[in-house]
């Protein structure tokens, strides 16, 4: 083996400090990273249940208008509730 030549070695100018900071400088990337897509999956969570509440009121509106109509088809089953025959005839019977 000859001579060695330290400065055109790749580990000449290795400071075991700067592993450290290089080592946190790569955690702290790497949990922002982390942080930012924890963000923008709570962001879609949110517009999905701001969906998912305007689809409850919708539901509600429509149970709402379900009921009424059932509460109308029970008013006819009290004779001629809310329809009547313009028409009379002589005994009420059949036109």
């Amino acid at each position: 083996m000859g001579n060695f030549d330290r400065s055109r070695c790749p580990l000449a100018e290795f400071r075991p400090q700067d592993l450290g900071r290089r080592l946190e400088t790569n955690r702290v990337t790497k949990l922002e990273t982390g942080v930012d897509g924890i963000q923008s999956k709570i962001k879609n969570l949110v517009e999905a249940i701001g969906k998912i509440a305007d689809m409850r009121g919708d539901i509600r509106v429509l149970d709402t208008r379900v009921l009424s109509a059932e509460q109308d088809i029970r008013e006819l089953r009290h004779g001629r509730g809310f329809i009547r025959d313009r028409r009379e005839t002589a005994d009420g019977e059949y036109p």
